[in-house]
């Protein structure tokens, strides 16, 4: 049934099904056991308790006047009136009701859980050591959660919340808000509104949400997003991971081993110089451009995805995260570099494309793969195992310490290889996607091997020149390849 009334008055200890038309009994505490949907629960005289199946954040409170709104945000929950209740139980955890009225309230907890639920005007509330739930109303609300594992709803209006000791998690609702997590670790949503929002002690994750926030992350390894808006994140001490979000966005690391996402038009600044070992992950990157001694710098992204730029400090490690997209012009692109201090950028395994134009790559340590695209390229790998595809034109391609292949396709030029750093790399020339004859110089000044990647594009000697130091070979295509080093042709 619907819209049901269930009463209950001083006598015998009542619980009931709310699918009963209607009770009435002598005077004592009742407790209501939760089934049905859209009840109206009157208690009376004594401590009356309403018992529901699911846990309290399956549910939103507000006041009405003098009664209690509870409304089910689970899908066939229901919208319950509670009047005369003093207690409410979630799956056996009970909560003593605290309610606000229409004027401004003070509430006070005591030391076991409550439930908080203040009314339309600028409330106070103020909870003890237990497992406390707060939920705010319309007006500027104070909460303060105290010692205890507590949940809290700002709702509307600008409210101050104070989580306190113990790990609790916090809704700052629509309105700028101001939240402070305190000690322990932390799960914070500023939610809608200009919010400052800082974790505290402890292993905190903070949200901004929308518009323009203040995130800080304080003490601990924290986890902080601005979200939308034009955000300004603050790590903090200790090791922080600080994400921008949509907007132009302020990251500041503060000390410790930090970790940036960031996106065009946001500053990032890491934190102390060549020391704490920032690292900043970047997408959708067409180019970057280091200052001096390699902490700071620009970053260009590409125009599918926007374009803008970003500039950061104080970085010791740049990762790129997918690729890294030329211009049609002529690109310099360092996605690898080591300063004075040992500190590398680019360490990760990228992927760089050059696109039309005389381009300049430096992919630096990790497996990348390096595109040159139309034009004249210098493409270098660096450390690791890399994969360098010159494309068309004369291209100079820089192997670096691993067993790196180079891939000449269709309608390379004349093109020049320089191989491995040490005697243990095996490079491999790909040469199964060209066609026609070209020349390709083999620079191999210091130790290594070298094989061909199929079998129809063996090389094979063909003489010997300047005493031995110097071999030409020729695979059946007509390609040249001239080499000064040690050559291992594939069985």
């Amino acid at each position: 049934m619907d819209s049901r009334h269930l009463h209950c008055k001083h006598g015998l200890q009542f619980i009931a099904w709310l699918d009963t038309s209607h009770h009435r009994q002598k005077e004592v505490a009742c407790a209501f056991i939760y089934l049905a949907v859209n009840d109206m629960l009157i208690g009376g005289a004594g401590t009356d308790r309403v018992v529901y199946a699911g846990p309290a954040s399956n549910f939103s409170f507000t006041a009405s006047g003098s009664d209690i709104i509870v409304n089910g945000t689970v899908g066939g929950e229901g919208t319950d009136t509670l009047s005369g209740i003093e207690q409410i139980d979630f799956n056996g955890v009970v909560y003593n009701l605290r309610a606000g009225g229409t004027g401004n309230d003070n509430l006070f907890g005591g030391i076991g859980s409550d439930l908080f639920v203040t009314g339309c005007g600028n409330d106070a509330a103020y909870g003890g050591d237990g497992a406390d739930a707060f939920y705010g109303g319309a007006g500027n609300d104070q909460l303060y959660a105290g010692a205890g594992d507590d949940l809290a709803y700002g709702e509307d209006g600008a409210d101050t919340i104070h989580a306190d000791a113990g790990n609790d998690t916090v809704f700052g609702g629509a309105g700028n808000d101001t939240v402070n997590g305190d000690a322990g670790d932390d799960l914070i949503y500023g939610d809608a509104g200009n919010d400052g929002v800082s974790g505290g002690l402890g292993n905190n994750t903070v949200y901004g949400g929308d518009a323009d926030d203040t995130v800080s992350g304080s003490g601990g390894e924290d986890v902080l997003y601005g979200d939308d808006g034009a955000d300004t994140v603050y790590g903090g001490d200790d090791n922080d991971t600080l994400y921008g979000g949509a907007g132009a966005d302020n990251l500041s690391g503060d000390s410790g081993a930090d970790v940036f996402y960031a996106g065009a038009g946001d500053t990032v600044f890491g934190g102390s110089t060549g020391i704490d070992n920032d690292t900043l992950f970047l997408e959708n990157v067409e180019s970057i451009t280091y200052g001096s001694g390699g902490e700071s710098g620009t970053v260009t992204f590409t125009a599918a995805s926007g374009g803008g730029t970003l500039s950061f400090s104080d970085i010791e490690n740049v990762r790129i995260i997918g690729q890294v997209d030329g211009t049609g012009g002529n690109d310099s692109m360092e996605a690898g570099f080591v300063d004075a201090d040992g500190d590398q950028i680019g360490a990760g395994s990228d992927t760089v494309y050059g696109g039309a134009g005389n381009d300049t790559i430096a992919a630096g340590s990790g497996n990348d793969r390096v595109f040159g695209g139309i034009g004249d390229d210098r493409l270098a790998g660096d450390a690791g195992n890399d994969t360098l595809t010159g494309g068309a034109g004369n291209d100079v391609l820089f192997g670096g310490e691993g067993s790196d292949r180079f891939i000449l396709d269709s309608n390379f030029g004349n093109d020049t290889i320089f191989g491995g750093e040490t005697g243990t790399d095996v490079d491999v020339l790909d040469t199964s996607g060209s066609s026609g004859a070209q020349n390709i110089t083999l620079n191999r000044s210091e130790a290594g091997n070298f094989i061909s990647a199929q079998k129809h594009c063996r090389i094979f000697r063909n003489r010997t020149v300047r005493d031995g130091r110097q071999r030409r070979y020729v695979h059946r295509h007509g390609c040249h390849v001239w080499g000064d080093g040690r050559w291992r042709r594939r069985q």
